[in-house]
C-alpha cells in the first residue's frame, strides 16, 4: 500500500444550529496491490453510495482506478 494522503481542515456554516461545523478529513490518493477480489465488489459499492458523517458535503467519496 502506498498513501500520499493529508488532513484537510474545513468548516461550514449551519444556520440551523447557529454556528460553524468541521467538516474535516483525508484527501489524496492511496493505492493498493494484491489480491483484493473479494473486497472489490464491497469497495466498489461504495464508490457510489457515498454514506458516512457529511456525505451530502463530499466527504466519503472515493473513486477506484485499475491501473495494469
Amino acid at each position: 500500500m502506498a498513501a500520499d494522503t493529508q488532513w484537510l481542515e474545513l468548516s461550514r456554516y449551519s444556520s440551523t444550529h447557529a454556528g460553524k461545523h468541521s467538516i474535516s478529513g483525508l484527501v489524496g490518493l492511496v493505492t493498493y496491490r494484491g489480491a483484493l477480489g473479494p473486497l472489490l465488489p464491497w469497495l466498489t459499492f461504495g464508490q457510489w453510495l457515498h454514506i458516512g458523517k457529511a456525505a451530502v458535503q463530499g466527504n466519503g467519496s472515493y473513486r477506484i482506478v485499475s491501473v495494469s
